[in-house]
Formats: C-alpha cells, sequence, structure tokens
C-alpha cells in the first residue's frame, strides 16, 4: 500500500507511465524495482505503516476503528463456524496487534491469531498443523494459495479464494482443480456443502 502510493508520485514510476492495469500484471517485479529504486526494505515499510497505524489508535481509536469496514455476510459466517464444530484461526499479513482490534472491533472471536510476525503463511500453517487437522484454507490471494499447495504435506489441503477482497479479476481464470473458487453465496453454506 505504502510503496504503491510513493510509485504513484513518482513521476517515471511504471504505475504512473504504464498504468495500473499493466502494472499489475508484472505486479511482483515492478515492485521488486521500486523498492531497489527507493532503496527501501520491506520491513521498513511494515514498521512504518505499525507505527502510523498505532498513532491512529492512540489519537482516535474510536475514527480509526469505525473506518474499517467487512464485507457483507462475513462476520455472520465466520460466528456460525463453531456451530459446525469448526474452530478458525486469522493468518494475516498486518500485524496481530492491529488485527486484534479490529477483531474485537467487529466481535469475532477466532481460535487462534497470527500475523506477520509469526512468519509466511505457509510457515504458519505448517506448525498449525503439527497440532491440529487442517480442515481447508482460506484466502484471497492466488498466489498464497498456489504457494502452500507447492508443498507436499498440503497438496491436498481444500483450499478456497475468496472471490471478494483484493482478488484481481484474472486471478478467477483457469484456476487449478485443487483451488476453488469461493463465491459469497458457497461462503455462506454449511461446510459440508462446499467443494
Amino acid at each position: 500500500m505504502v510503496l504503491i502510493a510513493a510509485e504513484l508520485i513518482r513521476p517515471n514510476s511504471p504505475l504512473v507511465l504504464l498504468g495500473a492495469k499493466v502494472f499489475s500484471k508484472n505486479y511482483q517485479r515492478h515492485c521488486k524495482e521500486a523498492l531497489e529504486i527507493q532503496n527501501w526494505e520491506p520491513s521498513l515499510l511494515q514498521n512504518t505503516l505499525e507505527s502510523v497505524r498505532r498513532q491512529a489508535i492512540t489519537s482516535d481509536r474510536k475514527n480509526w476503528l469505525a473506518s474499517h469496514k467487512t464485507f457483507p455476510g462475513v462476520i455472520q459466517r465466520l460466528n456460525k463456524l463453531n456451530t459446525e464444530g469448526c474452530e478458525f484461526a486469522v493468518l494475516t499479513t498486518k500485524g496481530a496487534e492491529f488485527t486484534a482490534e479490529l477483531l474485537n472491533h467487529f466481535e469475532l472471536k477466532p481460535n487462534l491469531l497470527y500475523g506477520h510476525e509469526s512468519g509466511s503463511k505457509p510457515t504458519v500453517l505448517h506448525q498449525l498443523s503439527s497440532t491440529r487437522t487442517l480442515r481447508g484454507f482460506v484466502e484471497d490471494r492466488r498466489a498464497t494459495l498456489e504457494t502452500v499447495l507447492n508443498i507436499p504435506e498440503f497438496s491436498s489441503l481444500a483450499c478456497y479464494l475468496a472471490s471478494w477482497g483484493y482478488l484481481k479479476h484474472e486471478d478467477k481464470k483457469n484456476l487449478p482443480p485443487s483451488i476453488h473458487l469461493l463465491d459469497p453465496k458457497t461462503f455462506k453454506a454449511p461446510l459440508a456443502s462446499w467443494p
């Protein structure tokens, strides 16, 4: 997010020169190049973002919380998981401290919460699989699901690509059989009916 904002104000950036659609086709490469041009490390951006979030919470917690919205039906569905005998964990690239604030605000009570401090999502899934049976993994980034499924121990894990959120249109196309596109209607249905 911070890197994209910096690219928008840099006059000769690929984002400005080529436009968002072309930029997104080589997103990883363009972001890597932008980091090199700015001489930034991803950890610097993460720490800066967390500092700004912490400041926003400290100075005006009520408005900071109010500025966040959920997708329709998500809270209700997640709260129903326990009635189906299913624990759920939140794995996020955001800091656990801020995610916990949001989860509490939306009255969501996952059994476990892992922020970026815990490592990558595949690393966290590996840790979880040593103490729990994983029944599925819902994610809004196709690349993350593909990475997870390329790990032999997770090759048969039920993986679901959420059709809402940050998903790009082209990410929905030509999905491998091991990744199921999860639309809101299926998401709201009982787990037993999921593909």
